[in-house]
């Protein structure tokens, strides 16, 4: 790929400890020589200290992008003023049509919409990746824009849940974006199930696992220790089918089986959850841990002899393949991309969604059986190595933006010009 070529990679905030993924994807394409920018619209909870690569890698400065905060209104409204007046100066027909672009929206939001063009307009990008659909449908002058071609990933809530009483958003946004990734094939149908049109340029590129940090080891036991390690990893969050998850452990417990289940994460479901724990009087057996960096997590999982995932809308889930990359077999919920995660009978066990006997006996099956769950542990370390590798994602992303940005050449119309190729990687 040509060092000219300049990819901008947009989030909602910051990458949160649950968007690790993005920071690997960043440090993936710089390392691979790509000309890589990463703007934010605001800053997030982990910030730039909850990553240490990012400190100790060279090439990252001036290549992370914040606004400034919003309660710092002075400093705000100086970047949206430098932006607009640098783009007015270079192109004033450019600043014109930029202007015209924001013309949808109410008087109130137009001139930050039209800085934040400007600002992105600076930074000269040939493809910008809207890395969450939400973020599209809130800003669709930045798909029609005539510089850029755009590329939009559908992660799970973004096509599964937005904008259902506003059919519209979405199908703004799948008609004037160049090109979209999932993570799977189940959101690929949903996405043609709202509307997207069968000959996008579609990219499958799964998520992927750092080889160094979740890395499987034995899980040595004492003679007498003979409870089963359960772990779930993942927001308290309504989706994540926590509620069904302890029912479920209620059932084991009904028949003996001693566990330890931790729960790793934050969100607004937490009050639930905690009185759920109660209600099913599984206090002794069950700790929220809080949240955790990822090296916590690792920690976590290699004392873990299983992994619950009890979703019921899942995009695909990292957890879940951090979990098999260390070794650790899941039970989980067939909901959305979860049954293309895991490998069933192989890597672990995928039940119903909401099926809390099937999923109690799924955990049964493994907890009495340890020659099964090693030869789990074995075949989901392997496949995660195969399949899930950071090589291959970042080499298929490549391949997607190449072919986005070749899709109309020079004073083409972009809508009238995009390829129909499909760049699938699963």
């Amino acid at each position: 790929m040509s060092a000219a070529f300049r990819v901008v990679m947009l989030v909602h905030e910051f990458p949160k400890r649950s968007e690790a993924f993005l920071v690997d994807k960043f440090l993936g394409l710089l390392r691979a020589g790509l000309d890589v920018h990463l703007v934010a619209e605001r800053r997030g909870a982990a910030d730039f200290e909850g990553y240490p690569e990012l400190r100790m890698e060279p090439a990252v400065r001036g290549r992370l992008h914040l606004w400034p905060e919003r309660e710092r209104l002075p400093a705000l409204l100086s970047c949206m003023l430098l932006a607009s007046v640098s783009l007015l100066l270079r192109s004033p027909r450019e600043a014109l049509a930029t202007w015209r672009s924001v013309g949808r929206h109410p008087w109130a939001e137009r001139p930050g919409r039209f800085a934040y063009l400007a600002r992105l307009r600076a930074l000269a990008p040939d493809v910008v990746h809207c890395e969450f659909g939400t973020l599209a449908a809130r800003r669709p002058e930045l798909l029609a824009h005539p510089v850029w071609r755009t590329v939009v990933s559908y992660r799970g809530w973004d096509v599964n849940y937005d904008a259902l009483d506003r059919p519209e958003r979405i199908a703004a946004v799948f008609a004037a974006a160049d090109a979209f990734h999932f993570l799977g094939r189940d959101l690929h149908v949903r996405a043609l199930r709202r509307g997207l049109r069968e000959n996008a340029t579609v990219a499958l590129i799964p998520p992927a696992v750092d080889p160094l940090r979740f890395v499987a080891a034995p899980r040595p036991r004492s003679s007498g220790d003979n409870v089963l390690r359960i772990v779930a990893v993942g927001r308290l969050h309504w989706k994540k089918g926590y509620e069904h998850a302890l029912r479920a452990l209620r059932r084991v417990a009904q028949v003996g089986v001693h566990f330890d289940y931790r729960v790793i994460g934050e969100g607004p479901f937490a009050t639930a959850v905690e009185t759920c724990v109660r209600d099913l009087d599984l206090d002794d057996s069950v700790t929220l841990v809080g949240p955790l960096d990822r090296d916590g997590v690792a920690r976590e999982l290699a004392q873990a002899d299983l992994m619950l995932h009890a979703a019921v809308s899942e995009g695909f889930c990292n957890a879940v393949i951090e979990a098999q990359a260390m070794g650790v077999p899941v039970v989980c919920s067939d909901a959305d991309g979860l049954a293309e995660n895991v490998a069933h009978e192989e890597t672990g066990l995928v039940v119903a969604r909401r099926d809390v006997k099937a999923m109690a006996d799924a955990i049964l099956a493994l907890a009495l059986d340890p020659e099964r769950r090693a030869e789990m542990s074995a075949r989901g370390a392997a496949r995660v190595r195969e399949q899930f590798a950071p090589a291959s994602q970042i080499a298929a992303f490549i391949a997607l933006y190449e072919a986005t940005q070749a899709s109309a050449g020079p004073g083409e119309d972009r809508r009238e010009s995009r390829a129909s190729t499909r760049c699938t990687t699963d």
